[in-house]
């Protein structure tokens, strides 16, 4: 059964802005666009890198390592 976990406050992500969360054992990049909430995991499917570290252009996330 799904259950809700608060992981942080609304207002603790910048608008258009990222930050990272570690719950359970798992991290996860909390993304703020246009006052909605994404959450994506926090590993760059490419070599680990914090996505919680990237930059935010428009609608997509770019990797702090890759740029891509």
């Amino acid at each position: 059964m799904p259950r809700f976990l608060e992981v942080a406050k609304k207002s603790q992500i910048p608008e258009g802005g990222v930050i990272g969360v570690k719950i359970e054992g798992k991290r996860l990049a909390l993304i703020n666009l246009n006052g909605e909430i994404f959450a994506l995991d926090d590993d760059c499917p490419h070599e680990s890198a914090p996505m919680s570290d990237g930059v935010i252009d428009g609608e997509e996330i770019q990797c702090p390592w890759h740029a891509s």
